[in-house]
């Protein structure tokens, strides 16, 4: 079963569904969105196919519990909302004209992909399973200076240069997992270059310094 939102949808109160119910809440509006709730509002699945350069605006939390499929349109989060999944919700789809422009938060022990981008360009995040359902963790993709951030004059001498056009912010909301990461890369949606795929390295911020984290896998050509 579907059910289609045409317009706003402002929810004061809870928007209460069957946890057996197949429904699948679908944004097909030709025309912008806006999506207000007071409370964490808890969608099970969710379809994102709006009209052609129409997108949603969250004014509020959203909680995915089982799926966000993302055919056509942008989520813009305001300032304070952010996308939650839950603990094994799935992103699905994001591409170069449908994703989440803000952060997006996964609780759980599953491995997951955050649905993140800027400016048009879907840049996807990943992370592999944490320990425990309880964990969490928020990522966000950013266009700009990293070194604005924290400056690029403190870095491991490993490190002969960071990008100063775009970078990923990835925290631990909840508990104490290491995760492994995967980053995506593509040559078309950054001005960044480089002279081979073995030169490249992923770079955290350790609290001190711009640590080299290394490339324990790298795929792809240039």
């Amino acid at each position: 079963d579907s059910l289609a939102i045409a317009g706003h949808l402002n929810v004061q109160g809870q928007l209460r569904y069957d946890s057996l119910a197949v429904t699948n809440i679908i944004f097909t509006d030709t025309l912008n969105q806006a999506v207000t709730t007071a409370d964490t509002l808890h969608i099970k699945r969710m379809t994102l196919n709006k009209g052609q350069n129409t997108h949603v605006f969250l004014n509020g939390q959203l909680a995915i519990e089982d799926s966000l499929s993302f055919v056509k349109g942008i989520v813009y989060p305001d300032s304070v909302s952010v996308v939650l999944f839950g603990d094994t919700a799935i992103a699905q789809g994001a591409s170069d004209s449908s994703y989440v422009n803000g952060p997006v938060e996964k609780r759980g022990n599953t491995e997951f992909v955050f649905p993140v981008g800027k400016n048009d360009y879907y840049r996807a995040i990943g992370i592999s399973a944490p320990n425990t359902a309880s964990d969490k963790f928020r990522a966000e993709f950013w266009e700009g200076n990293s070194g604005l951030i924290h400056s690029h004059d403190s870095t491991d001498v490993s490190l002969t240069a960071l990008s100063r056009n775009e970078y990923w912010s990835l925290n631990r909301v909840n508990g104490t997992s290491i995760v492994s990461v995967k980053l995506s890369w593509d040559t078309l949606k950054t001005s960044c270059r480089f002279s081979t795929i073995g030169s490249l390295r992923v770079a955290g911020w350790d609290g001190a310094t711009w640590a080299d984290y290394g490339d324990n896998i790298l795929t792809g050509t240039l």
